[in-house]
């Protein structure tokens, strides 16, 4: 398998990013204080990006009880020290004999001159009247420390700071109070900073797409946790961020047969378009040789002339007899990986078909996309028999859209009937989850389409991609995908690691389009968009 430059960056859980705090101290002896002064340091450089400090500035803090509290009051000290006049408003009261962590970097602040003020008697925040316009709001509340919904007084304050934001520059320590830390979802309401700095890795709700209107300008900044604890405790979740300008560039020597071969297997009445737009997205990923077989009385694929074109039969639909011609034309061919399902059709010969190719020792490796992924639904129509997942191995990757996958998974309990749309709702409502019940039944690599793809594999770390662009929301953009796949597949890649990077291909294409305008691009466009990602990719 082909090694590549890393596809991922580490995003820990809120309870993965304590264990490594808490193996920091335990195991390393690196103090919880200086993590916190190391996060207010972080902070402060973030905090100048945004907005200039000086005499005039006046900083208002609103500290937490736990170890967001900390690094708030840290950060005050700092901006004291910047010559800016700084309020401390606490949330609980602070001890006479500091014990914590945090609690000791409130007196060593406090003790150097800045103000604190207790607001714990309040059940809204209570300012001296100079101090309710403020230049800078700090949000150290709750961080990724949040368990439920806020309490009274946490919501309180988050309220006070969001209705500030017109006035005050708004400033999230690690993630926005009150965002969840899983879900990007607000509890049941949450800071919407102009900017976030998250500490050490980025945690999986701060880059789910419905969190972005919370974070603002988030960035990602490290504060000392050992590399060793990093690759000791590997998160669960994991970002897609390709490096770019990394990738080695292609030998002046290669051929065509280096960049690996596919068969599309698809098309149908009215559906034509559908395989040939899948053998585009391989072609534009960087397959050498593209292979598509179609029901013989479709149109020739003359607009893709760079494609072998396999008519099977003479009708517009696929039948069982076409089976066996298949089979033979794999084994003349010998394709490296298998394209099923764009545009097929859901007729039974379709699902005979499939599982006759699936069922095939030592066949390739198989995209699964689209009509195809209709023979594995959960939920039959009639009397019509179902393929099992078991069909599906390790080596295999299937995409499906919310809907799709809502046909692949059981009912779940909130369900009231069996109304398609309310399993789609479930799935987008629910999206790790409804990854987790796909891959403890099946081996191989999902690829839930939508805003915030996520890809993951039985026992691997779910990766979440972080582009959500309307570009992408076309009709045919889902068959560029699967041909993407497919292509960085048969170049010799893992399936995880070709899922992953396809991913980043389809989406970064995407995001280039929306460069050029918002609406208006056509499947064709995201793949004709990809050799520029590659451009980036492989470019320093």
């Amino acid at each position: 398998m082909k090694q590549l430059p890393l596809l991922t960056a580490p995003l820990p859980t809120p309870d993965e990013m304590r264990l490594w705090d808490e193996a920091a101290s335990q195991q390393f002896g690196i103090p919880p204080l200086l993590l916190m002064e190391n996060a207010a340091q972080a902070a402060l450089r973030e905090l100048k990006r945004h907005v200039p400090l000086s005499q005039d500035t006046k900083a208002l803090i609103f500290m937490g009880r736990g170890n967001n509290g900390g690094d708030g009051a840290a950060l005050a000290r700092l901006l004291y020290d910047e010559g800016c006049s700084v309020l401390v408003y606490t949330l609980a009261p602070l001890p006479a004999e500091p014990q914590s962590p945090s609690e000791r970097h409130a007196a060593i602040a406090n003790g150097l001159g800045v103000n604190f003020l207790d607001g714990s008697n309040f059940n809204v925040p209570a300012l001296p009247l100079d101090w309710r316009t403020a230049d800078i709001i700090v949000d150290a509340i709750t961080g990724t420390g949040l368990r439920g919904e806020l309490r009274p007084q946490e919501l309180a304050c988050v309220t006070a700071i969001n209705r500030s934001r017109e006035t005050a520059f708004v400033f999230s320590l690690d993630i926005p109070s009150g965002l969840c830390g899983m879900t990007g979802r607000p509890r049941p309401e949450a800071v919407r900073a102009h900017a976030t700095v998250c500490f050490e890795a980025g945690k999986p709700g701060l880059f789910f797409p419905e969190a972005a209107e919370y974070t603002g300008c988030l960035a990602v900044r490290r504060v000392g946790i050992p590399l060793s604890i990093r690759t000791m405790f590997l998160p669960s979740w994991e970002l897609l961020a390709p490096a770019k300008g990394v990738y080695p560039l292609p030998s002046p020597f290669r051929h065509k047969g280096d960049g690996g071969k596919v068969l599309v297997i698809g098309g149908s009445e009215g559906m034509a378009g559908a395989p040939l737009l899948a053998a585009l997205g391989c072609l534009r990923a960087g397959t050498g040789l593209v292979h598509v077989a179609r029901p013989g009385g479709l149109s020739p694929a003359i607009a893709l002339p760079e494609v072998q074109d396999h008519p099977i039969g003479h009708g517009l639909r696929w039948e069982a007899k076409h089976g066996a011609e298949l089979e033979r034309l794999i084994a003349r061919i010998a394709p490296d990986t298998l394209v099923i399902g764009p545009g097929m059709g859901r007729d039974n010969a379709v699902q005979q078909i499939i599982k006759a190719l699936l069922e095939k020792d030592g066949r390739p490796s198989a995209v699964v996309d689209a009509d195809a992924l209709y023979c594995f639904r959960a939920h039959a129509d009639g009397a019509q028999p179902l393929l099992p997942l078991s069909l599906l191995g390790k080596n295999d990757i299937v995409t499906p859209h919310p809907g799709e996958m809502a046909r692949l998974l059981p009912a779940q309990p909130a369900e009231t009937g069996d109304a398609s749309w309310e399993r789609t709702a479930w799935v987008q409502k629910n999206r790790p989850e409804a990854l987790a019940a796909f891959t403890a039944a099946c081996d191989a690599v999902l690829v839930l389409k939508g805003a915030g793809t996520l890809i993951g594999r039985k026992d691997t770390a779910t990766v979440l991609c972080p582009i959500a662009v309307p570009t992408l929301a076309v009709g045919g953009s889902g068959d560029v995908l699967s041909g993407i796949c497919g292509a960085l597949a048969a170049s010799g890649m893992a399936s995880p690691d070709a899922a992953k990077l396809a991913v980043y291909l389809h989406a970064r294409a995407g995001e280039l389009l929306m460069e050029r305008a918002p609406l208006g691009h056509l499947a064709r466009d995201i793949a004709d968009a990809v050799p520029l990602v590659w451009s980036e990719l492989c470019n320093a």
